[in-house]
């Protein structure tokens, strides 16, 4: 295939941005990529009509906000792989995923497609992701880069974000996916970033990325994101998309006034030939190995590592296999909120998504009814039954209520007015818990919302987020102990909308006064109570901790190694968190902050050794004065956990780094 980079100046600049809103552009020589949008399923357009992009039908996957709760790599791997495989049978060559903006706050309406509102997790799970989707020959696009942590007035209102903040939490975990993962492209945001839009940040797209990050790939454009094309290829940016009428004349402009030249056009040409390159080259890993009914297996089993018990007052979970009267209540129990609705939004090849259908095959000998009691029409929670649904509740022994959000909060393009559920569901809650307390909430949303009001009036809440086409049948083995509950909140449920930190913005900018102290970081190092916390998550198990060892390895290294012993009569997986603290650094600082966790299977009883790595970012933060990252010496606290504040075992680290340091005193 002949070099694009070999092409005349006038025919070199075409391929600097899209043909259409899905391709490259391509002539006699050279071949163009198809790219279609992500993350939870292969969003693939085929035509347009009356201005709607129609889509084709496809596996609908967990949300990555649902995934996140997981912590389980493997399953991030998994779901990449089977999202790779809907590409290679659509001839897709990029895929426009994965999102790991930070969730600043919980009323962002993009969140949904987002991993965690802590960094780390965000990196280390995309980073799997991203691989799966990778070792199949085809391209990730991670995205988007960067500060895209609202979705209220996205093109022009500025996120105006100190550097530190800016280093350490915002880009993080991009700067982990590229290291584990090497995304063969990366996505730009809308907004300015400290009053520069994002496609012509020359401080986001060339200093820290090809500077300090040392990344290759092909930067492209969010669609529309490009105010001019040759202020955005002399930031750094590869690709425009989707094409448009006067990007050309921009780049000729640009070359003519001298602004731009051949030599930064043959920059942005070499990144797109080596990503065409790569991707010819990995054309023999697009195979297909697992059929689609497989690939809802996969997912099925992703969403049970993914789904989170939040309460089990009395043990009211499992359902045992008995006569008991199950009634089951709620519209989302048989047409489930699948996933949020924008670019991510994947026509379903899937409805048989039916919890009460799923729960009849897993307890026969239970007697299992089921009631409306509000539906769900036009994106409006109406009641619907309730009569019927509040007389029912007084026969039966257990009843499940499936609420959640609707389409009009989970959604691109606009945030969320309120953190409340409709007040419809509220008014229901309170009427069932008149006449039976013996009520389980099953949670179908893609993050938080407010419980406060309803969490003394049932006796179980499992949260079960977006979880595709798998959700009711991996939601039957949950409740059922088919599959002990393993998953961990990734992000803080507090409880008022009041108790968020995050300012809105003025339309010019919006000020990130909370500086490093995202997400559970400022709940906890402020002491503002929460009501289920970052890396929450019950078990039908009980696990012992023991035997904590601390290994210094040099170099800033360290192992840390302990004994895990499922003390109980259930096999399940159990997932560790490991956090370190240091309150006494020179720097405002977090209590607590992730910097390591684990997921592992165990059997009844069985005990393992587990053994995790901590390095010098484990300890470090990012020292303006230098510019770079930087250990403080001193004496820091080691956490292992099985959620925040759980604090199972607990040693310490002195660091002391020798005489050519910067003095503390």
């Amino acid at each position: 295939m002949k070099k694009i980079i070999n092409e005349p100046l006038n025919e070199k600049l075409k391929f600097l941005s899209g043909v259409d809103c899905w391709h490259t552009y391509s002539n006699d020589n050279i071949k163009a990529l198809r790219m279609s949008d992500g993350p939870h399923g292969l969003r693939y357009v085929y035509k347009e009509e009356n201005y709607e992009q129609i889509s084709k039908a496809n596996r609908v996957y967990p949300s990555l906000s649902t995934l996140s709760c997981s912590w389980n790599k493997d399953a991030l791997y998994s779901i990449g792989h089977c999202l790779a495989l809907d590409c290679i049978e659509e001839n897709v060559d990029i895929i426009l995923a994965p999102g790991v903006n930070l969730k600043r706050h919980p009323f962002c309406g993009r969140n949904f497609e987002y991993f965690s509102e802590d960094s780390l997790l965000s990196g280390k799970l995309a980073a799997s992701y991203i691989n799966g989707i990778q070792n199949k020959g085809i391209a990730a696009c991670i995205k988007h880069f960067a500060c895209n942590n609202r979705e209220r007035d996205r093109f022009f209102e500025s996120s105006e974000v100190d550097i530190r903040a800016l280093n350490e939490e915002y880009l993080k975990a991009f700067k982990i996916a590229i290291d584990e993962s090497n995304p063969l492209t990366l996505m730009c945001s809308y907004n300015p970033v400290n009053g520069i839009y994002a496609s012509e940040n020359p401080y986001l797209l060339t200093t820290i990325l090809r500077s300090k990050y040392n990344y290759n790939g092909v930067v492209i454009s969010d669609w529309g994101a490009v105010r001019n094309r040759a202020i955005s290829l002399k930031s750094g940016l590869d690709l425009a998309m989707p094409y448009q009428d006067n990007f050309l004349s921009q780049l000729e402009e640009g070359i003519n006034e001298n602004y731009i030249n051949e030599e930064d056009v043959n920059r942005c040409i070499a990144r797109l030939d080596n990503l065409k390159d790569i991707l010819k080259d990995r054309e023999n890993l697009r195979t297909i190995d697992y059929t689609k009914e497989e690939r809802l297996n996969k997912i099925v089993e992703a969403v049970e590592d993914s789904i989170v018990l939040l309460k089990n007052e009395n043990d009211i979970l499992p359902l045992k296999n008995s006569k008991e009267n199950i009634l089951i209540i709620g519209d989302y129990a048989i047409n489930p909120i699948s996933g949020g609705d924008g670019s991510s939004k994947v026509n379903p090849l899937n409805n048989n998504n039916n919890l009460v259908e799923e729960l009849k095959g897993d307890l026969p000998s239970s007697n299992i009814s089921f009631e409306n009691g509000f539906v769900t029409r036009y994106n409006l929670i109406q009641p619907f039954g309730m009569k019927r649904a509040l007389l029912e509740a007084k026969k039966a022994d257990k009843i499940i209520l499936c609420v959640g959000t609707t389409l009009r909060e989970e959604k691109e393009e606009s945030d969320k007015d309120a953190y409340r559920l409709n007040e419809n569901i509220y008014d229901l809650i309170v009427e069932l818990n008149k006449i039976n307390e013996n009520i389980i909430l099953i949670l179908y949303t893609g993050g938080p919302v407010e419980l406060y009001e309803v969490n003394n009036l049932v006796k179980g809440i499992v949260y079960a987020g977006l979880g595709g086409e798998g959700v009711s049948k991996a939601l039957s083995h949950v409740l059922t102990n088919k599959v002990c509950p393993s998953g961990k909140l990734s992000e803080s449920f507090i409880y008022f909308k009041e108790d968020s930190y995050a300012s809105k913005g003025n339309y010019f900018y919006e000020k990130y006064d909370e500086g490093v102290l995202v997400g559970y970081k400022n709940y906890l190092t402020n002491d503002i109570p929460v009501l289920y916390e970052f890396g929450f998550g019950l078990s039908y198990a009980t696990f012992k901790y023991s035997n904590l060892k601390i290994k210094d390895l040099g170099s800033l290294n360290f192992e840390i190694s302990f004994d895990v012993t499922n003390d109980s009569e259930i096999d399940a997986k159990n997932v560790t968190e490991i956090y370190v603290g240091n309150r006494l650094r020179m720097v405002e600082t977090s209590a607590k902050s992730l910097v390591n966790f684990d997921k592992t299977f165990f059997k009844a009883h069985e005990t393992k050794n587990i053994k995790v790595l901590l390095n010098k970012d484990s300890f470090s933060y990012f020292n303006v004065m230098l510019n770079d990252f930087y250990v403080e010496d001193g004496v820091y606290d080691i956490y292992v956990s099985t959620s925040l504040t759980s604090d199972e075992l607990r040693g310490q680290i002195e660091i002391k780094q020798g005489k050519f340091k910067y003095s503390r005193f």
